[in-house]
């Protein structure tokens, strides 16, 4: 027995030694991810004792917490579908994460060798959870679907505690992040909305009874712990009688974050502002009151499952013009148009799976001109979720807000008649739209009074209207006309 104790201890002497030297190598750069991960193999290895291994692995871990901010802020904002090596670069990081949780997650069920077990098995859950949930947050930045199994995981990290007091903070947030609906923001709205998000997680409780009255259930959300899925909100689909679950009402927190979306920030622009408070105002919205489905979605009929698309505001906009013969005679450019098939559909959307062409980049909150295959209108929508998880493959959700358009352009600034913002008018069409609007360019217009331009006749048409905004988001805003 001695014997082993000493072999193991320099063990330890020579996994400390050679990780530390590496460190040095990296201490004021971004380390080499594949490196990491052989180092980390290595000290899985060596087969150490569960102190031994913990002060280890906490050595690696720190320098991953360190250089790991610097790492998802490049993510932020990629386009998608993403490029093959930008995206094997993020599965190397979603890896590494991986790599790590794998690491905790043995010592979590090694935990007789180390002192004070009840608060070290604490510890070693909120580093299982900060590595689990980086990857899923990582997996929403940039449209793809989270990984199989990884939900089930971090509910058996975050819930080893089975009354639900004790919850890791990063699992906090992470039921935070996924009540708000992540797949309906941008990746730079989700890194601005993570901020505001974070400082609520200490509000975060988990019931194992229902915590409101049987007439509000609706408007609460509920997980099961065996169940390979974040959150379900109770109005869309309720868990099985004999089901274990945790219930969770996040109407206290939507309140304060609707409180914070009226308050000012230093050095903010008016255009910052609309914008922060538009994302606030919909995570809220989301985790207060979550959205019940109003009309049940069906299949498309086989003849007509094809649809034409563009994407983008000022794409849809070129291919109405050219529609009217407009463009070519201005000189304004059509792009290529892509092919997609109607996976399925309600009233007002639709959800696509591309199928040929050539799609620039696709955000949540992008115009979408679509036009079906047996018909001859384009209809105007918002792309509400996109999901990609390989260059050729991409699917995305839109909402319907027109059955028309009309391309126009808008003076923003009476003293510069010189410039014009192209943007479309929305008719007015019941049920559907009760008022005409205007989709513009987001940040381009504010509230107020504008010469409108219409392509009617030879030289076209000017009308004065006044706007009221009506939605927002970091792609495109939605103006009613007053009138």
């Amino acid at each position: 027995m001695p014997n082993q104790l000493i072999s193991a201890d320099d063990q330890a002497r020579e996994q400390f030694g050679m990780i530390r030297k590496w460190l040095d190598r990296w201490q004021d750069e971004t380390p080499d991810l594949k490196e990491m991960d052989r180092l980390l193999r290595k000290l899985q290895d060596a087969h150490l004792p569960p102190a031994m291994f913990r002060n280890s692995l906490e050595l690696l871990f720190g320098c991953l917490a360190q250089h790991l901010p610097a790492l998802v802020r490049k993510i932020v904002g990629v386009r998608v579908p993403i490029g093959r090596r930008q995206r094997e670069e993020i599965a190397s990081l979603q890896t590494t994460l991986n790599n790590f949780a794998l690491a905790y997650e043995w010592l979590q069920d090694n935990l007789a060798g180390i002192d004070f077990v009840p608060k070290e098995e604490h510890f070693i859950a909120e580093r299982i959870a900060f590595c689990l949930v980086h990857s899923i947050y990582i997996a929403y930045l940039v449209a793809a679907p989270v990984e199989y199994g990884l939900w089930l995981r971090l509910h058996r990290a975050g819930l080893r505690d089975v009354s639900g007091q004790y919850l890791p903070a990063s699992y906090r947030l992470a039921i935070l992040l996924t009540a708000v609906q992540p797949v309906s923001f941008a990746s730079r709205e989700l890194a601005q909305l993570l901020l505001t998000l974070a400082k609520y997680v200490d509000e975060v409780r988990l019931h194992v009874i229902p915590p409101i009255q049987p007439k509000k259930m609706e408007k609460i959300f509920w997980l099961a712990p065996k169940r390979d899925f974040p959150l379900f909100a109770m109005n869309r689909r309720e868990p099985l009688p004999e089901e274990p679950v945790f219930y969770f009402d996040g109407a206290y927190i939507a309140a304060k974050i609707m409180t914070e979306s009226d308050l000012e920030k230093v050095g903010e622009s008016k255009y910052e502002k609309r914008l922060r408070k538009s994302i606030l105002q919909r995570a809220s919205e989301a985790i207060g009151s979550p959205g019940k489905r109003c009309f049940q979605r069906r299949k498309r009929q086989f003849e007509a499952h094809r649809a034409t698309v563009h994407i983008g505001l000022e794409a849809c906009w070129a291919q109405l013009l050219h529609e009217r013969g407009l463009a070519e005679k201005s000189g304004i450019e059509v792009r290529e148009s892509s092919k997609w098939m109607i996976v399925n559909e309600s009233p007002n959307g639709y959800a696509l799976m591309l199928l040929d062409g050539k799609v620039g980049s696709v955000r949540a909150g992008d115009a979408v001109a679509l036009r079906i295959e047996t018909e001859k209108d384009w209809l105007i929508c918002l792309a509400r979720w996109v999901q990609s998880d390989n260059p050729e493959h991409l699917e995305m959700g839109l909402q319907l807000i027109s059955l028309e358009a009309i391309p126009a352009m808008i003076q923003p600034r009476p003293e510069n008649r010189e410039r014009k913002v192209p943007l479309l008018l929305l008719p007015e069409h019941p049920p559907l739209r009760k008022a005409s609007a205007l989709l513009a360019p987001s940040g381009a217009l504010m509230n107020g009074g504008y010469c409108l331009w219409l392509p009617v006749g030879d030289a076209g048409e000017e009308r004065v209207v006044f706007l009221l905004e009506s939605e927002q988001n970091s792609r495109v805003e939605l103006f009613m006309i007053a009138p």
